[in-house]
C-alpha cells in the first residue's frame, strides 16, 4: 500500500486520468507498433489477389519465386522494424509528442501506398510495408514512460506495451477476414485503415507530451514494490551511453536478444511455407496460418498478467530462465512433423515472443535507465535489424537447395536457442556475488520500504548501498 507521502511528477504534468491515458495508449500501440508481424494472414490476401502471379509459370496460382519475392519484403520489412537506433535517438531528445505523432505519420503513409499498390504496374509494396514496420517503434517506445504513472506495477506496463507487438499482428488479421468474408477490396480496407491512422496522427499531437512523465518520491511496502530491481548490484544507469554499449550486461543482453529475435523472425516469414509442408491440401495450410495468426495476437493479451506477474514478484534473474525455457520449447515442437503438434508450438510461440520483447525491454530499462532506453533498445534493434537480413538468403538455400524442407535448419536453431541458457545462468550467477557482497556490508530488513524514487527515467539519485532483500531468486 502506498504510504501517506504523496506521488509527484516532475516534467510532464501528471494526467487527470491516467488509466484513460493508458487505455488510449494501448490502443495507439495496438493499432500500429508490430503490424508487420501479422505477415501470415497479409501473405494470403497478396497472393490471392494476384500479387507477383506474374513471376509464375502460366496457370499456375502460387510459385516459388512468388513466394520468394514476398518473404523479401517481409525481410526488407521486420529489418527496419528493427533498425531503431534513430527512433531511439529521437526520442531521448525530442520526447513522446514528436516521437509518436512522426510514428504514426510513417505508418500511415505505409498503408496508403499499400492501398494503391499493383505489383505489375505501380509496385509500391515494399516501401509501404517498409513504413508500416517502420513507423511502428516510434509508436511503442514513446508510451514506455506511461511506467512511471504506476510504480508498483512499472515492469507490467513495460511488458504491456512491448506486448502490443505481439497483440497488433491481429491487425492484418481482421484485414484478412473483412477480405475473405465481406468482399471488401484491399484496396477498400487500406484507405479505411489510413484515415484511422490519420486521426491517430493527429491526436498523437495534442495528447502526449512533450517530456516523459517523471515520478518520484513514492514509498511502496516492501511487499508491494515490484521486484524488477537491478539484480546485478552496479549502478549501471550512471554510465554514458558508450560506457553502457561496452558493459557486459549490455553486450550479453544484446547477443541474447539479436539471436533470438532472429530466429522469432525466421518462423514469422517462413510459417506460411512450413505449414504448407506439413499439410495435405493447400486449403489445410491456409486454415493453419489463419489459426496461427489469431493465435499470436491472443496469446499476448492473455500473456500480460503473466509476465507481469512474472517480471514484477519474481524478479529479472527467474524470469529470463522462464524465457529461455519457452523459447526452446518452442523450438523443440516446431521441429516435428505433425500438424495438430504446431497447434502446441503456436501457442508457446505465442507465449514466448510475448515475454522476450516484455522481458528484454524491462532489462534494458532497469539495468540502464530509463533516459537511455530509447538509445540502449534502439541499439539492440538495429543490430537485430542487420542480422535479420540473413533470412533471406536463409530461405532462398531452403528453397533451392534443401528442396524446401525447413528441417535441418529448424534444428540448428533449436540447439542455438539452447545454448542461449548462457545468458540467464551468467545473471544468475552475478546476481548471487552481488547478493553475498550486500550482505557484508548492509544488514537486510525484512519489510524495509523501497523507494521508487529514482526508478525509472533519470539516473538514480547516489546511495550507499542496494537493496536486494525483495528480490527473489
Amino acid at each position: 500500500m502506498e504510504k501517506d507521502k504523496p506521488s509527484s511528477v516532475s516534467g510532464a504534468e501528471r494526467p487527470k486520468y491516467p488509466r484513460a491515458v493508458l487505455c488510449f495508449a494501448l490502443l495507439q500501440a495496438l493499432l500500429t507498433s508490430g503490424a508487420i508481424f501479422g505477415w501470415a494472414p497479409m501473405e494470403l490476401i497478396l497472393q490471392d489477389d494476384g500479387a507477383y502471379r506474374e513471376l509464375c509459370p502460366e496457370g499456375e496460382q502460387t510459385c516459388a519465386e512468388q513466394k520468394k519475392r514476398l518473404n523479401l519484403i517481409f525481410t526488407i520489412a521486420s529489418s527496419l522494424f528493427l533498425f531503431s537506433l534513430p527512433t531511439g535517438y529521437f526520442l531521448d531528445r525530442y520526447g513522446p509528442r514528436w516521437t509518436c505523432t512522426l510514428g504514426s505519420f510513417f505508418f500511415g503513409v505505409g498503408t496508403l501506398l499499400v492501398a494503391i499498390s499493383d505489383s505489375k504496374e505501380l509496385d509500391l509494396f515494399c516501401p509501404g510495408f517498409c513504413l508500416i514496420a517502420f513507423g511502428g517503434p516510434p509508436v511503442v517506445f514513446s508510451f514506455i514512460h506511461l511506467s512511471n504513472l504506476f510504480p508498483a506495477n512499472k515492469a507490467t506496463i513495460i511488458g504491456a506495451f512491448n506486448i502490443m507487438i505481439d497483440c497488433s499482428a491481429v491487425d492484418f488479421a481482421l484485414v484478412e477476414m473483412i477480405y475473405s468474408n465481406l468482399g471488401l477490396s484491399r484496396k477498400a480496407i487500406f484507405i479505411a485503415y489510413t484515415v484511422i491512422i490519420g486521426a491517430m496522427c493527429i491526436a498523437s499531437i495534442f495528447l502526449w507530451p512533450d517530456q516523459p512523465y517523471k515520478l518520484h518520491d513514492v514509498l511502496l511496502d516492501a511487499h508491494e514494490a515490484s521486484q524488477a530491481v537491478n539484480p546485478l548490484g552496479t549502478d549501471l544507469t550512471r554510465d554514458t551511453v558508450i560506457g553502457t554499449v561496452k558493459s557486459k550486461p549490455f553486450l550479453f543482453a544484446a547477443v541474447y536478444a539479436v539471436l533470438q529475435l532472429f530466429r522469432c523472425n525466421f518462423y514469422l516469414g517462413t510459417v506460411d511455407s512450413q505449414l504448407q509442408q506439413l499439410a495435405d491440401t493447400k486449403e489445410t495450410a491456409e486454415l493453419w496460418t489463419r489459426i496461427f495468426a489469431w493465435i499470436l495476437p491472443a496469446g499476448g493479451v492473455i500473456c500480460v498478467p503473466i509476465v507481469g506477474y512474472f517480471l514484477d514478484r519474481k524478479g529479472l534473474v527467474f524470469s529470463l530462465f522462464v524465457l529461455n525455457v519457452s523459447a526452446t520449447l518452442s523450438a523443440l515442437f516446431g521441429c516435428i512433423d505433425n500438424l495438430w503438434v504446431q497447434s502446441v508450438t503456436f501457442i508457446i510461440f505465442a507465449f514466448w515472443r510475448a515475454f522476450h520483447f516484455s522481458a528484454m525491454a524491462s532489462y534494458v530499462a532497469i539495468l540502464f535507465g530509463i533516459h537511455k532506453f530509447g538509445t540502449c533498445w534502439g541499439t539492440i534493434y538495429t543490430i537485430s535489424s542487420f542480422v535479420n537480413v540473413a533470412a533471406y538468403f536463409l530461405v532462398s538455400y531452403i528453397m533451392d537447395d534443401l528442396h524446401g524442407n525447413f528441417q535441418p535448419v529448424n534444428y540448428g536453431l533449436t540447439a542455438m536457442s539452447a545454448c542461449l541458457f548462457v545468458f540467464p545462468l551468467w545473471l544468475f550467477i552475478k546476481s548471487r556475488a552481488a547478493v553475498r557482497v550486500q550482505s557484508v556490508h548492509t544488514p537486510l530488513l525484512k519489510d524495509e520500504p523501497l523507494s521508487r524514487a529514482n526508478s525509472f527515467y533519470e539516473a538514480p539519485r547516489k546511495t550507499n548501498s542496494l537493496n536486494f532483500s525483495s528480490f527473489t531468486y
